[in-house]
């Protein structure tokens, strides 16, 4: 059971792993959109580790562990460490796109209220100018 607990563990972080480097690649492309797209797999893959945990930790059947799983388990490990590399690196390009979405969004408000006084006031309104 044990081989088998490790083995899914770390074909889970692998994919979650894979999933994480898409979303970075695809935000330095500037696609962060498809990067939080991604998220929902990532949740789903979460998840099934989370389940994977569960029953590993509830099954009455613990053995001891033995050379090969401590092996394993070191695998795992740094899979992990990896998984959350690459989720810190996409974590500071999310931040990055959503601070420049903001700034678009400050620029765009601002144009907006500057179109919406001028037309009240009729400077926008070039057949005033003249004559």
């Amino acid at each position: 059971m044990r081989k088998g607990f490790y083995q899914k563990k770390a074909e889970l972080l692998e994919e979650l792993i894979a999933s994480l480097k898409e979303a970075r690649s695809m935000i330095s492309y500037g696609d962060p959109d498809g990067a939080i797209r991604l998220e929902s797999k990532n949740e789903k893959i979460l998840a099934r580790l989370e389940k994977l945990d569960r029953e590993q930790f509830e099954d009455p059947s613990s053995e001891i562990p033995c050379q090969s799983d401590i092996l394993q388990s070191e695998r795992v490990f740094s899979l992990l460490d990896e998984a959350r590399k690459v989720q810190i690196e996409v974590e500071a390009g999310l931040k990055v796109a959503l601070e420049e979405a903001r700034q678009e969004y400050t620029e765009s408000s601002v144009k907006r209220q500057i179109f919406q006084h001028l037309h009240r006031t009729g400077g926008a309104l070039w057949t005033k100018n003249f004559c």
